[in-house]
């Protein structure tokens, strides 16, 4: 479950990254993010259906889980499961 968790918090991140851009008016986002142009166009697409707000909080949610469980505080898979379920 570690290896979803970290590709969900990779996406949340692009598209985080790639929202910013957008709002700020960036031309060329697959040139500024590094990302090719095929995951920066889904990545845009995709980013269309969460606010801003949205995607700061699940980041900070993973984020906060992640710390949690390395610290024992928390179980991972059972965290991230409240994460998704909702």
């Amino acid at each position: 479950s570690e290896e979803v968790f970290f590709k969900i918090l990779l996406q949340i991140k692009n598209l985080l990254m790639v929202k910013k851009l957008a709002s700020a008016g960036v031309a060329n986002i697959a040139k500024e993010t590094g990302l090719h142009a095929f995951v920066a166009g889904k990545a845009i697409k995709a980013a269309q259906k969460f606010s801003e707000e949205e995607l700061v909080n699940y980041s900070y949610e993973m984020l906060k889980i992640y710390h949690e469980e390395r610290r024992g505080e928390s179980e991972l898979p059972i965290e991230f499961e409240k994460i998704l379920a909702g």
